[in-house]
C-alpha cells in the first residue's frame, strides 16, 4: 500500500517497495531505498530504528532516483554548540553596530541612556534613561510620547475594572475555552458602537491586522495600499499572497485610475488605508475612497487606530464623523491608544466576522486576551462615548500647537489630530534635539527609518487631554533654542 506524502516509514517494520522515492526530512535531499541511504548510525535513525525518510510522490529527480550522497550533510557529526553560538553572536553584534553607526538603533524605553548628543552609548546598556515615570500624572516629567489621547489608561474606573476582573489570563484560544463573557460583551459593544453587526477582539492590534489581511485575499486578488500604511498592514498584505499595489499617499485619483484600467484582471480587490496616519497625523480621503470603491467593485478596509476616541460624536472614529461606517468591508482598530488598554479588533457584517473566526490564524492560534485587559477596554469604551467635549478640546489644542510651532520656524503639516510631527530631516539632528529636550524633563520620541522614509526623521508629539496650556508653553520654550542651535 502506498503511503501519503510526509508519512514516515519504519525500518524495523519491514522494507517498503523499492520504487518509491524518499526525501530526508531534515535536509530535503531525495534518495531511493537501497541505493542511497544514510548509514545506520545517522542521527536520522532513532534507537527503535525509526527513519526520517518520508514518502513523496513527485521528487525533483524522480526519473533518475539517485542523488549524490555528498549533497546531504545530515550524516555528519553536529557542529559544536559554542561555534554555532559564536557565529550567531557575531551576526547580532555586527547588525547592532551597523544600526548604531547609522543612528538607527532602538532601545527599550526610548532614547539611549548615555553618550553624546547623537546617542552613542555604552555597549552594555540596553535601556533608555531616565525612564519616564509610569504614571502619566507625574508632575516633573512631561510625556509627549504616549498614545493615551484621552488619559484613560489610569482612569480610576478603568483601574477598578482591572482589579475586579475574574482572572488574569484566559487560558486558551477563543475558539476553545478561552472565550469569556467579558470578551463576548466587548465584541458586541464594539460592533454596536461602530455601526456594524459583529466584532472580533485580538490580543494586539498588530496581530489583528496581520491575521485579517492575510486571510481575506489570495493569489488571484489585489490589495491597493497607501504608501504610508502601518507596518502591520504592510506585513498582512505580504502574507496574503495577493498582488499588492502601493498608491501615493492619500492619492484617491490614482486609486480610481488604476481600478478603471486594471479591475478586470483580479477576482477581488481591497483598498486599504489608515483613517488617521500614525506618523504624519493627516487624514485619508475617506469620502473619495468610499465613492471609488463603490463604483469600481472594490472593498474598502480602514484602520482607525489613531482616529478612535478622537473623531466622531461618540468617538468611534473618522468613519463615524463622515457617516461611512456601514459602507466599509471591515473596520480595524486598537484598544491600546485612546481606549488605554491593549489589543486590537475588527468589526463588520456577521458573515465576514464568522469567516475570520474560522480562517484568521492570529485569532484561532493565539490565546484569547486577558479578561483583566478586556474589562479595562470595555470600561474605557463606555467612558469615551461621553467625552465629546474633551475630543473637541484636544483637536483645537492640536491646531493651536501647530500654528505656534510654525511661528518658531518648525516644519509642521496642517491638521487637527493629536499626532503633531515636527519634520527635521536627518537622524543626527532629530536624536540631538530629542536628547536636549529629555535633559530638560520633556520626552518627545525621535522617529527614524524604517518607521519613516529616509530624510524625513521627526519629533512625534502626541497630545493628550492631560496636557495643559502650561505644558505646551514649556515644550515650546525648550524646543525653540534647540531648533536654532542644532542643525
Amino acid at each position: 500500500m502506498r503511503s501519503g506524502p510526509g508519512r514516515r516509514i519504519g525500518v524495523a517494520g519491514g522494507r517498503p517497495p523499492r520504487d518509491l522515492p524518499r526525501v530526508c526530512v531534515p535536509c530535503g535531499v531525495w534518495n531511493r531505498w537501497g541505493i542511497d541511504r544514510h548509514r545506520a548510525g545517522s542521527r536520522h535513525f532513532g534507537a527503535a530504528g525509526q527513519s526520517d525518510f518520508a514518502m513523496a510522490a513527485d521528487p525533483p529527480d524522480a526519473a533518475q532516483g539517485i542523488v549524490n550522497r555528498l549533497t546531504c550533510r545530515c550524516h555528519l557529526p553536529p557542529a559544536s554548540p559554542s561555534i554555532v553560538q559564536a557565529s550567531w553572536r557575531t551576526f547580532f553584534e555586527q547588525t547592532l553596530a551597523d544600526l548604531e553607526q547609522r543612528n538607527l538603533r532602538r532601545f527599550r524605553g526610548g532614547l539611549p541612556a548615555s553618550g553624546n548628543a547623537t546617542g552613542r552609548r555604552d555597549r552594555t546598556d540596553h535601556f533608555a534613561a531616565p525612564v519616564p515615570p509610569s504614571s502619566s500624572t507625574a508632575p516633573s516629567f512631561l510625556d509627549f510620547g504616549s498614545n493615551d489621547y484621552l488619559g484613560l489608561r489610569d482612569h480610576p474606573e478603568v483601574v477598578r475594572a482591572v482589579r475586579q476582573a475574574a482572572a488574569a489570563g484566559s487560558g486558551a484560544s477563543p475558539v476553545l475555552r478561552g472565550y469569556t463573557d467579558v470578551q463576548r460583551g466587548l465584541e458586541t459593544e464594539l460592533a454596536q458602537w461602530s455601526g456594524q453587526d459583529s466584532g472580533l477582539v485580538f490580543s494586539s492590534g498588530y496581530s489583528g491586522n496581520l491575521g485579517v489581511l492575510s486571510c481575506l485575499v489570495g493569489s488571484e486578488d489585489l490589495i491597493l495600499s497607501d504608501r504610508l500604511n502601518h507596518a502591520s498592514l504592510i506585513d498582512g498584505c505580504r502574507l496574503s499572497r495577493a498582488t499588492i499595489g502601493v498608491f501615493p499617499h492619500r492619492e484617491a485619483g490614482y486609486v480610481d485610475t488604476y481600478l478603471r484600467n486594471n479591475r478586470h484582471r483580479f477576482r477581488r480587490v481591497i483598498v486599504l488605508t489608515e483613517s488617521v496616519f500614525s506618523m504624519d497625523g493627516d487624514a485619508a480621503p475617506l469620502s473619495d475612497l468610499l465613492e471609488i470603491t463603490a463604483h469600481r467593485d472594490a472593498a474598502l478596509v480602514v484602520d482607525e487606530a489613531h482616529a478612535v476616541g478622537v473623531y466622531g460624536h461618540r468617538g468611534a472614529g473618522l468613519l463615524e464623523e463622515l457617516g461611512g461606517q456601514s459602507a466599509v468591508l471591515l473596520k480595524l482598530g486598537t484598544l491600546s491608544k485612546a481606549l488605554g488598554a491593549a489589543g486590537g479588533y475588527a468589526v463588520g457584517e456577521s458573515p465576514a466576522i464568522e469567516y475570520l473566526v474560522n480562517r484568521c490564524r492570529s485569532y484561532v492560534f493565539s490565546t484569547a486576551p486577558s479578561p483583566a485587559v478586556l474589562a479595562a477596554a470595555r470600561t474605557s469604551l463606555r467612558l469615551l462615548q461621553h467625552m465629546h467635549a474633551q475630543r473637541q478640546a484636544l483637536r483645537a489644542r492640536s491646531i493651536a500647537l501647530r500654528e505656534r510651532l510654525r511661528a518658531i520656524g518648525a516644519q509642521v503639516p496642517s491638521g487637527d489630530a493629536p499626532i503633531v510631527p515636527v519634520i527635521l530631516g536627518g537622524e543626527d539632528r532629530v536624536l540631538a534635539i530629542a536628547r536636549q529636550l529629555l535633559h530638560q524633563g520633556i520626552y518627545v520620541p525621535a522617529i527614524r527609518p524604517p518607521t519613516v522614509p529616509v530624510g524625513a526623521c521627526r519629533l512625534r508629539i502626541s497630545l493628550s487631554t492631560r496636557h495643559t496650556a502650561e505644558d505646551l508653553d514649556r515644550l515650546l520654550a525648550a524646543l525653540r533654542p534647540a531648533l536654532d542651535s542644532i542643525h
